[in-house]
């Protein structure tokens, strides 16, 4: 037997498989194009060049560093989230491949705010493109975990609740942000900072209800 029918065995379901393996070129083609979307300067004299580095391809990189991450992030939570399914139906399928689709759209918010950063439009669009994303992907785990043979009879209502709050926390914070870009565009990306302040808090809370009483 291939490998890829093992995993199909191993997951329950014949199109778990093929489910994640074109997830996962979708996340690996997103992360491509963030390098794609880099500019090495050319014709430049070695002081416009330094200059152009300074001021135009460090911020490009520290954009591309950050989508990186965040694309990232999101591959591991969506690996995390069907590594608990043992079978689609067909609502599964569709709301994965709609979650693919701001995906495929974080390398354009990329770049759009690489390059115009100081504006409001180019910020909210980024934050939309990644709430959306992370509204996506907590509507594809409710409808699974709902549906309880979609998902393995052990899995606890904590186990449920940490998913589901991972995804809510990402977002509350990106989309909130939208509103406050429009009073400064600074505190707006500051606000993104909160996202992995919520997570340890949340870790935090659920290890202290996880402690022994006494």
């Amino acid at each position: 037997m291939s490998a890829s029918g093992r995993e199909d065995d191993e997951a329950g379901d014949p199109g778990l498989g093929r489910v994640l393996a074109f997830s996962d070129g979708v996340f690996a083609i997103a992360i491509t194009l963030l390098v794609l979307g880099l500019n090495v300067p050319r014709g430049l004299s070695a002081s416009e060049l330094r200059r152009s580095l300074r001021q135009d391809t460090l911020p490009q990189l520290g954009i591309a560093a950050l989508s990186f991450a965040v694309i990232g992030l999101f591959w591991l939570s969506h690996r995390r989230v069907f590594a608990q399914v043992l079978r689609i139906d067909g609502m599964l399928l569709l709301l994965n491949l709609v979650f693919l689709g701001p995906v495929v759209l974080m390398p354009f918010s990329s770049q759009l705010l690489s390059r115009y950063g100081a504006d409001r439009v180019a910020v909210a669009c980024y934050a939309a493109t990644i709430g959306l994303a992370a509204l996506l992907e907590l509507w594809i785990w409710l409808h699974a975990s709902r549906r309880r043979r979609l998902v393995a009879a052990s899995l606890s209502r904590a186990d449920v609740l940490a998913t589901a709050y991972r995804a809510a926390d990402t977002a509350v914070v990106f989309l909130a942000s939208i509103p406050v870009s429009l009073v400064s565009v600074t505190a707006a990306k500051y606000t993104w900072l909160a996202l992995p302040v919520l997570f340890r808090l949340r870790r935090w809370i659920g290890a202290g209800r996880a402690e022994p009483v006494g």
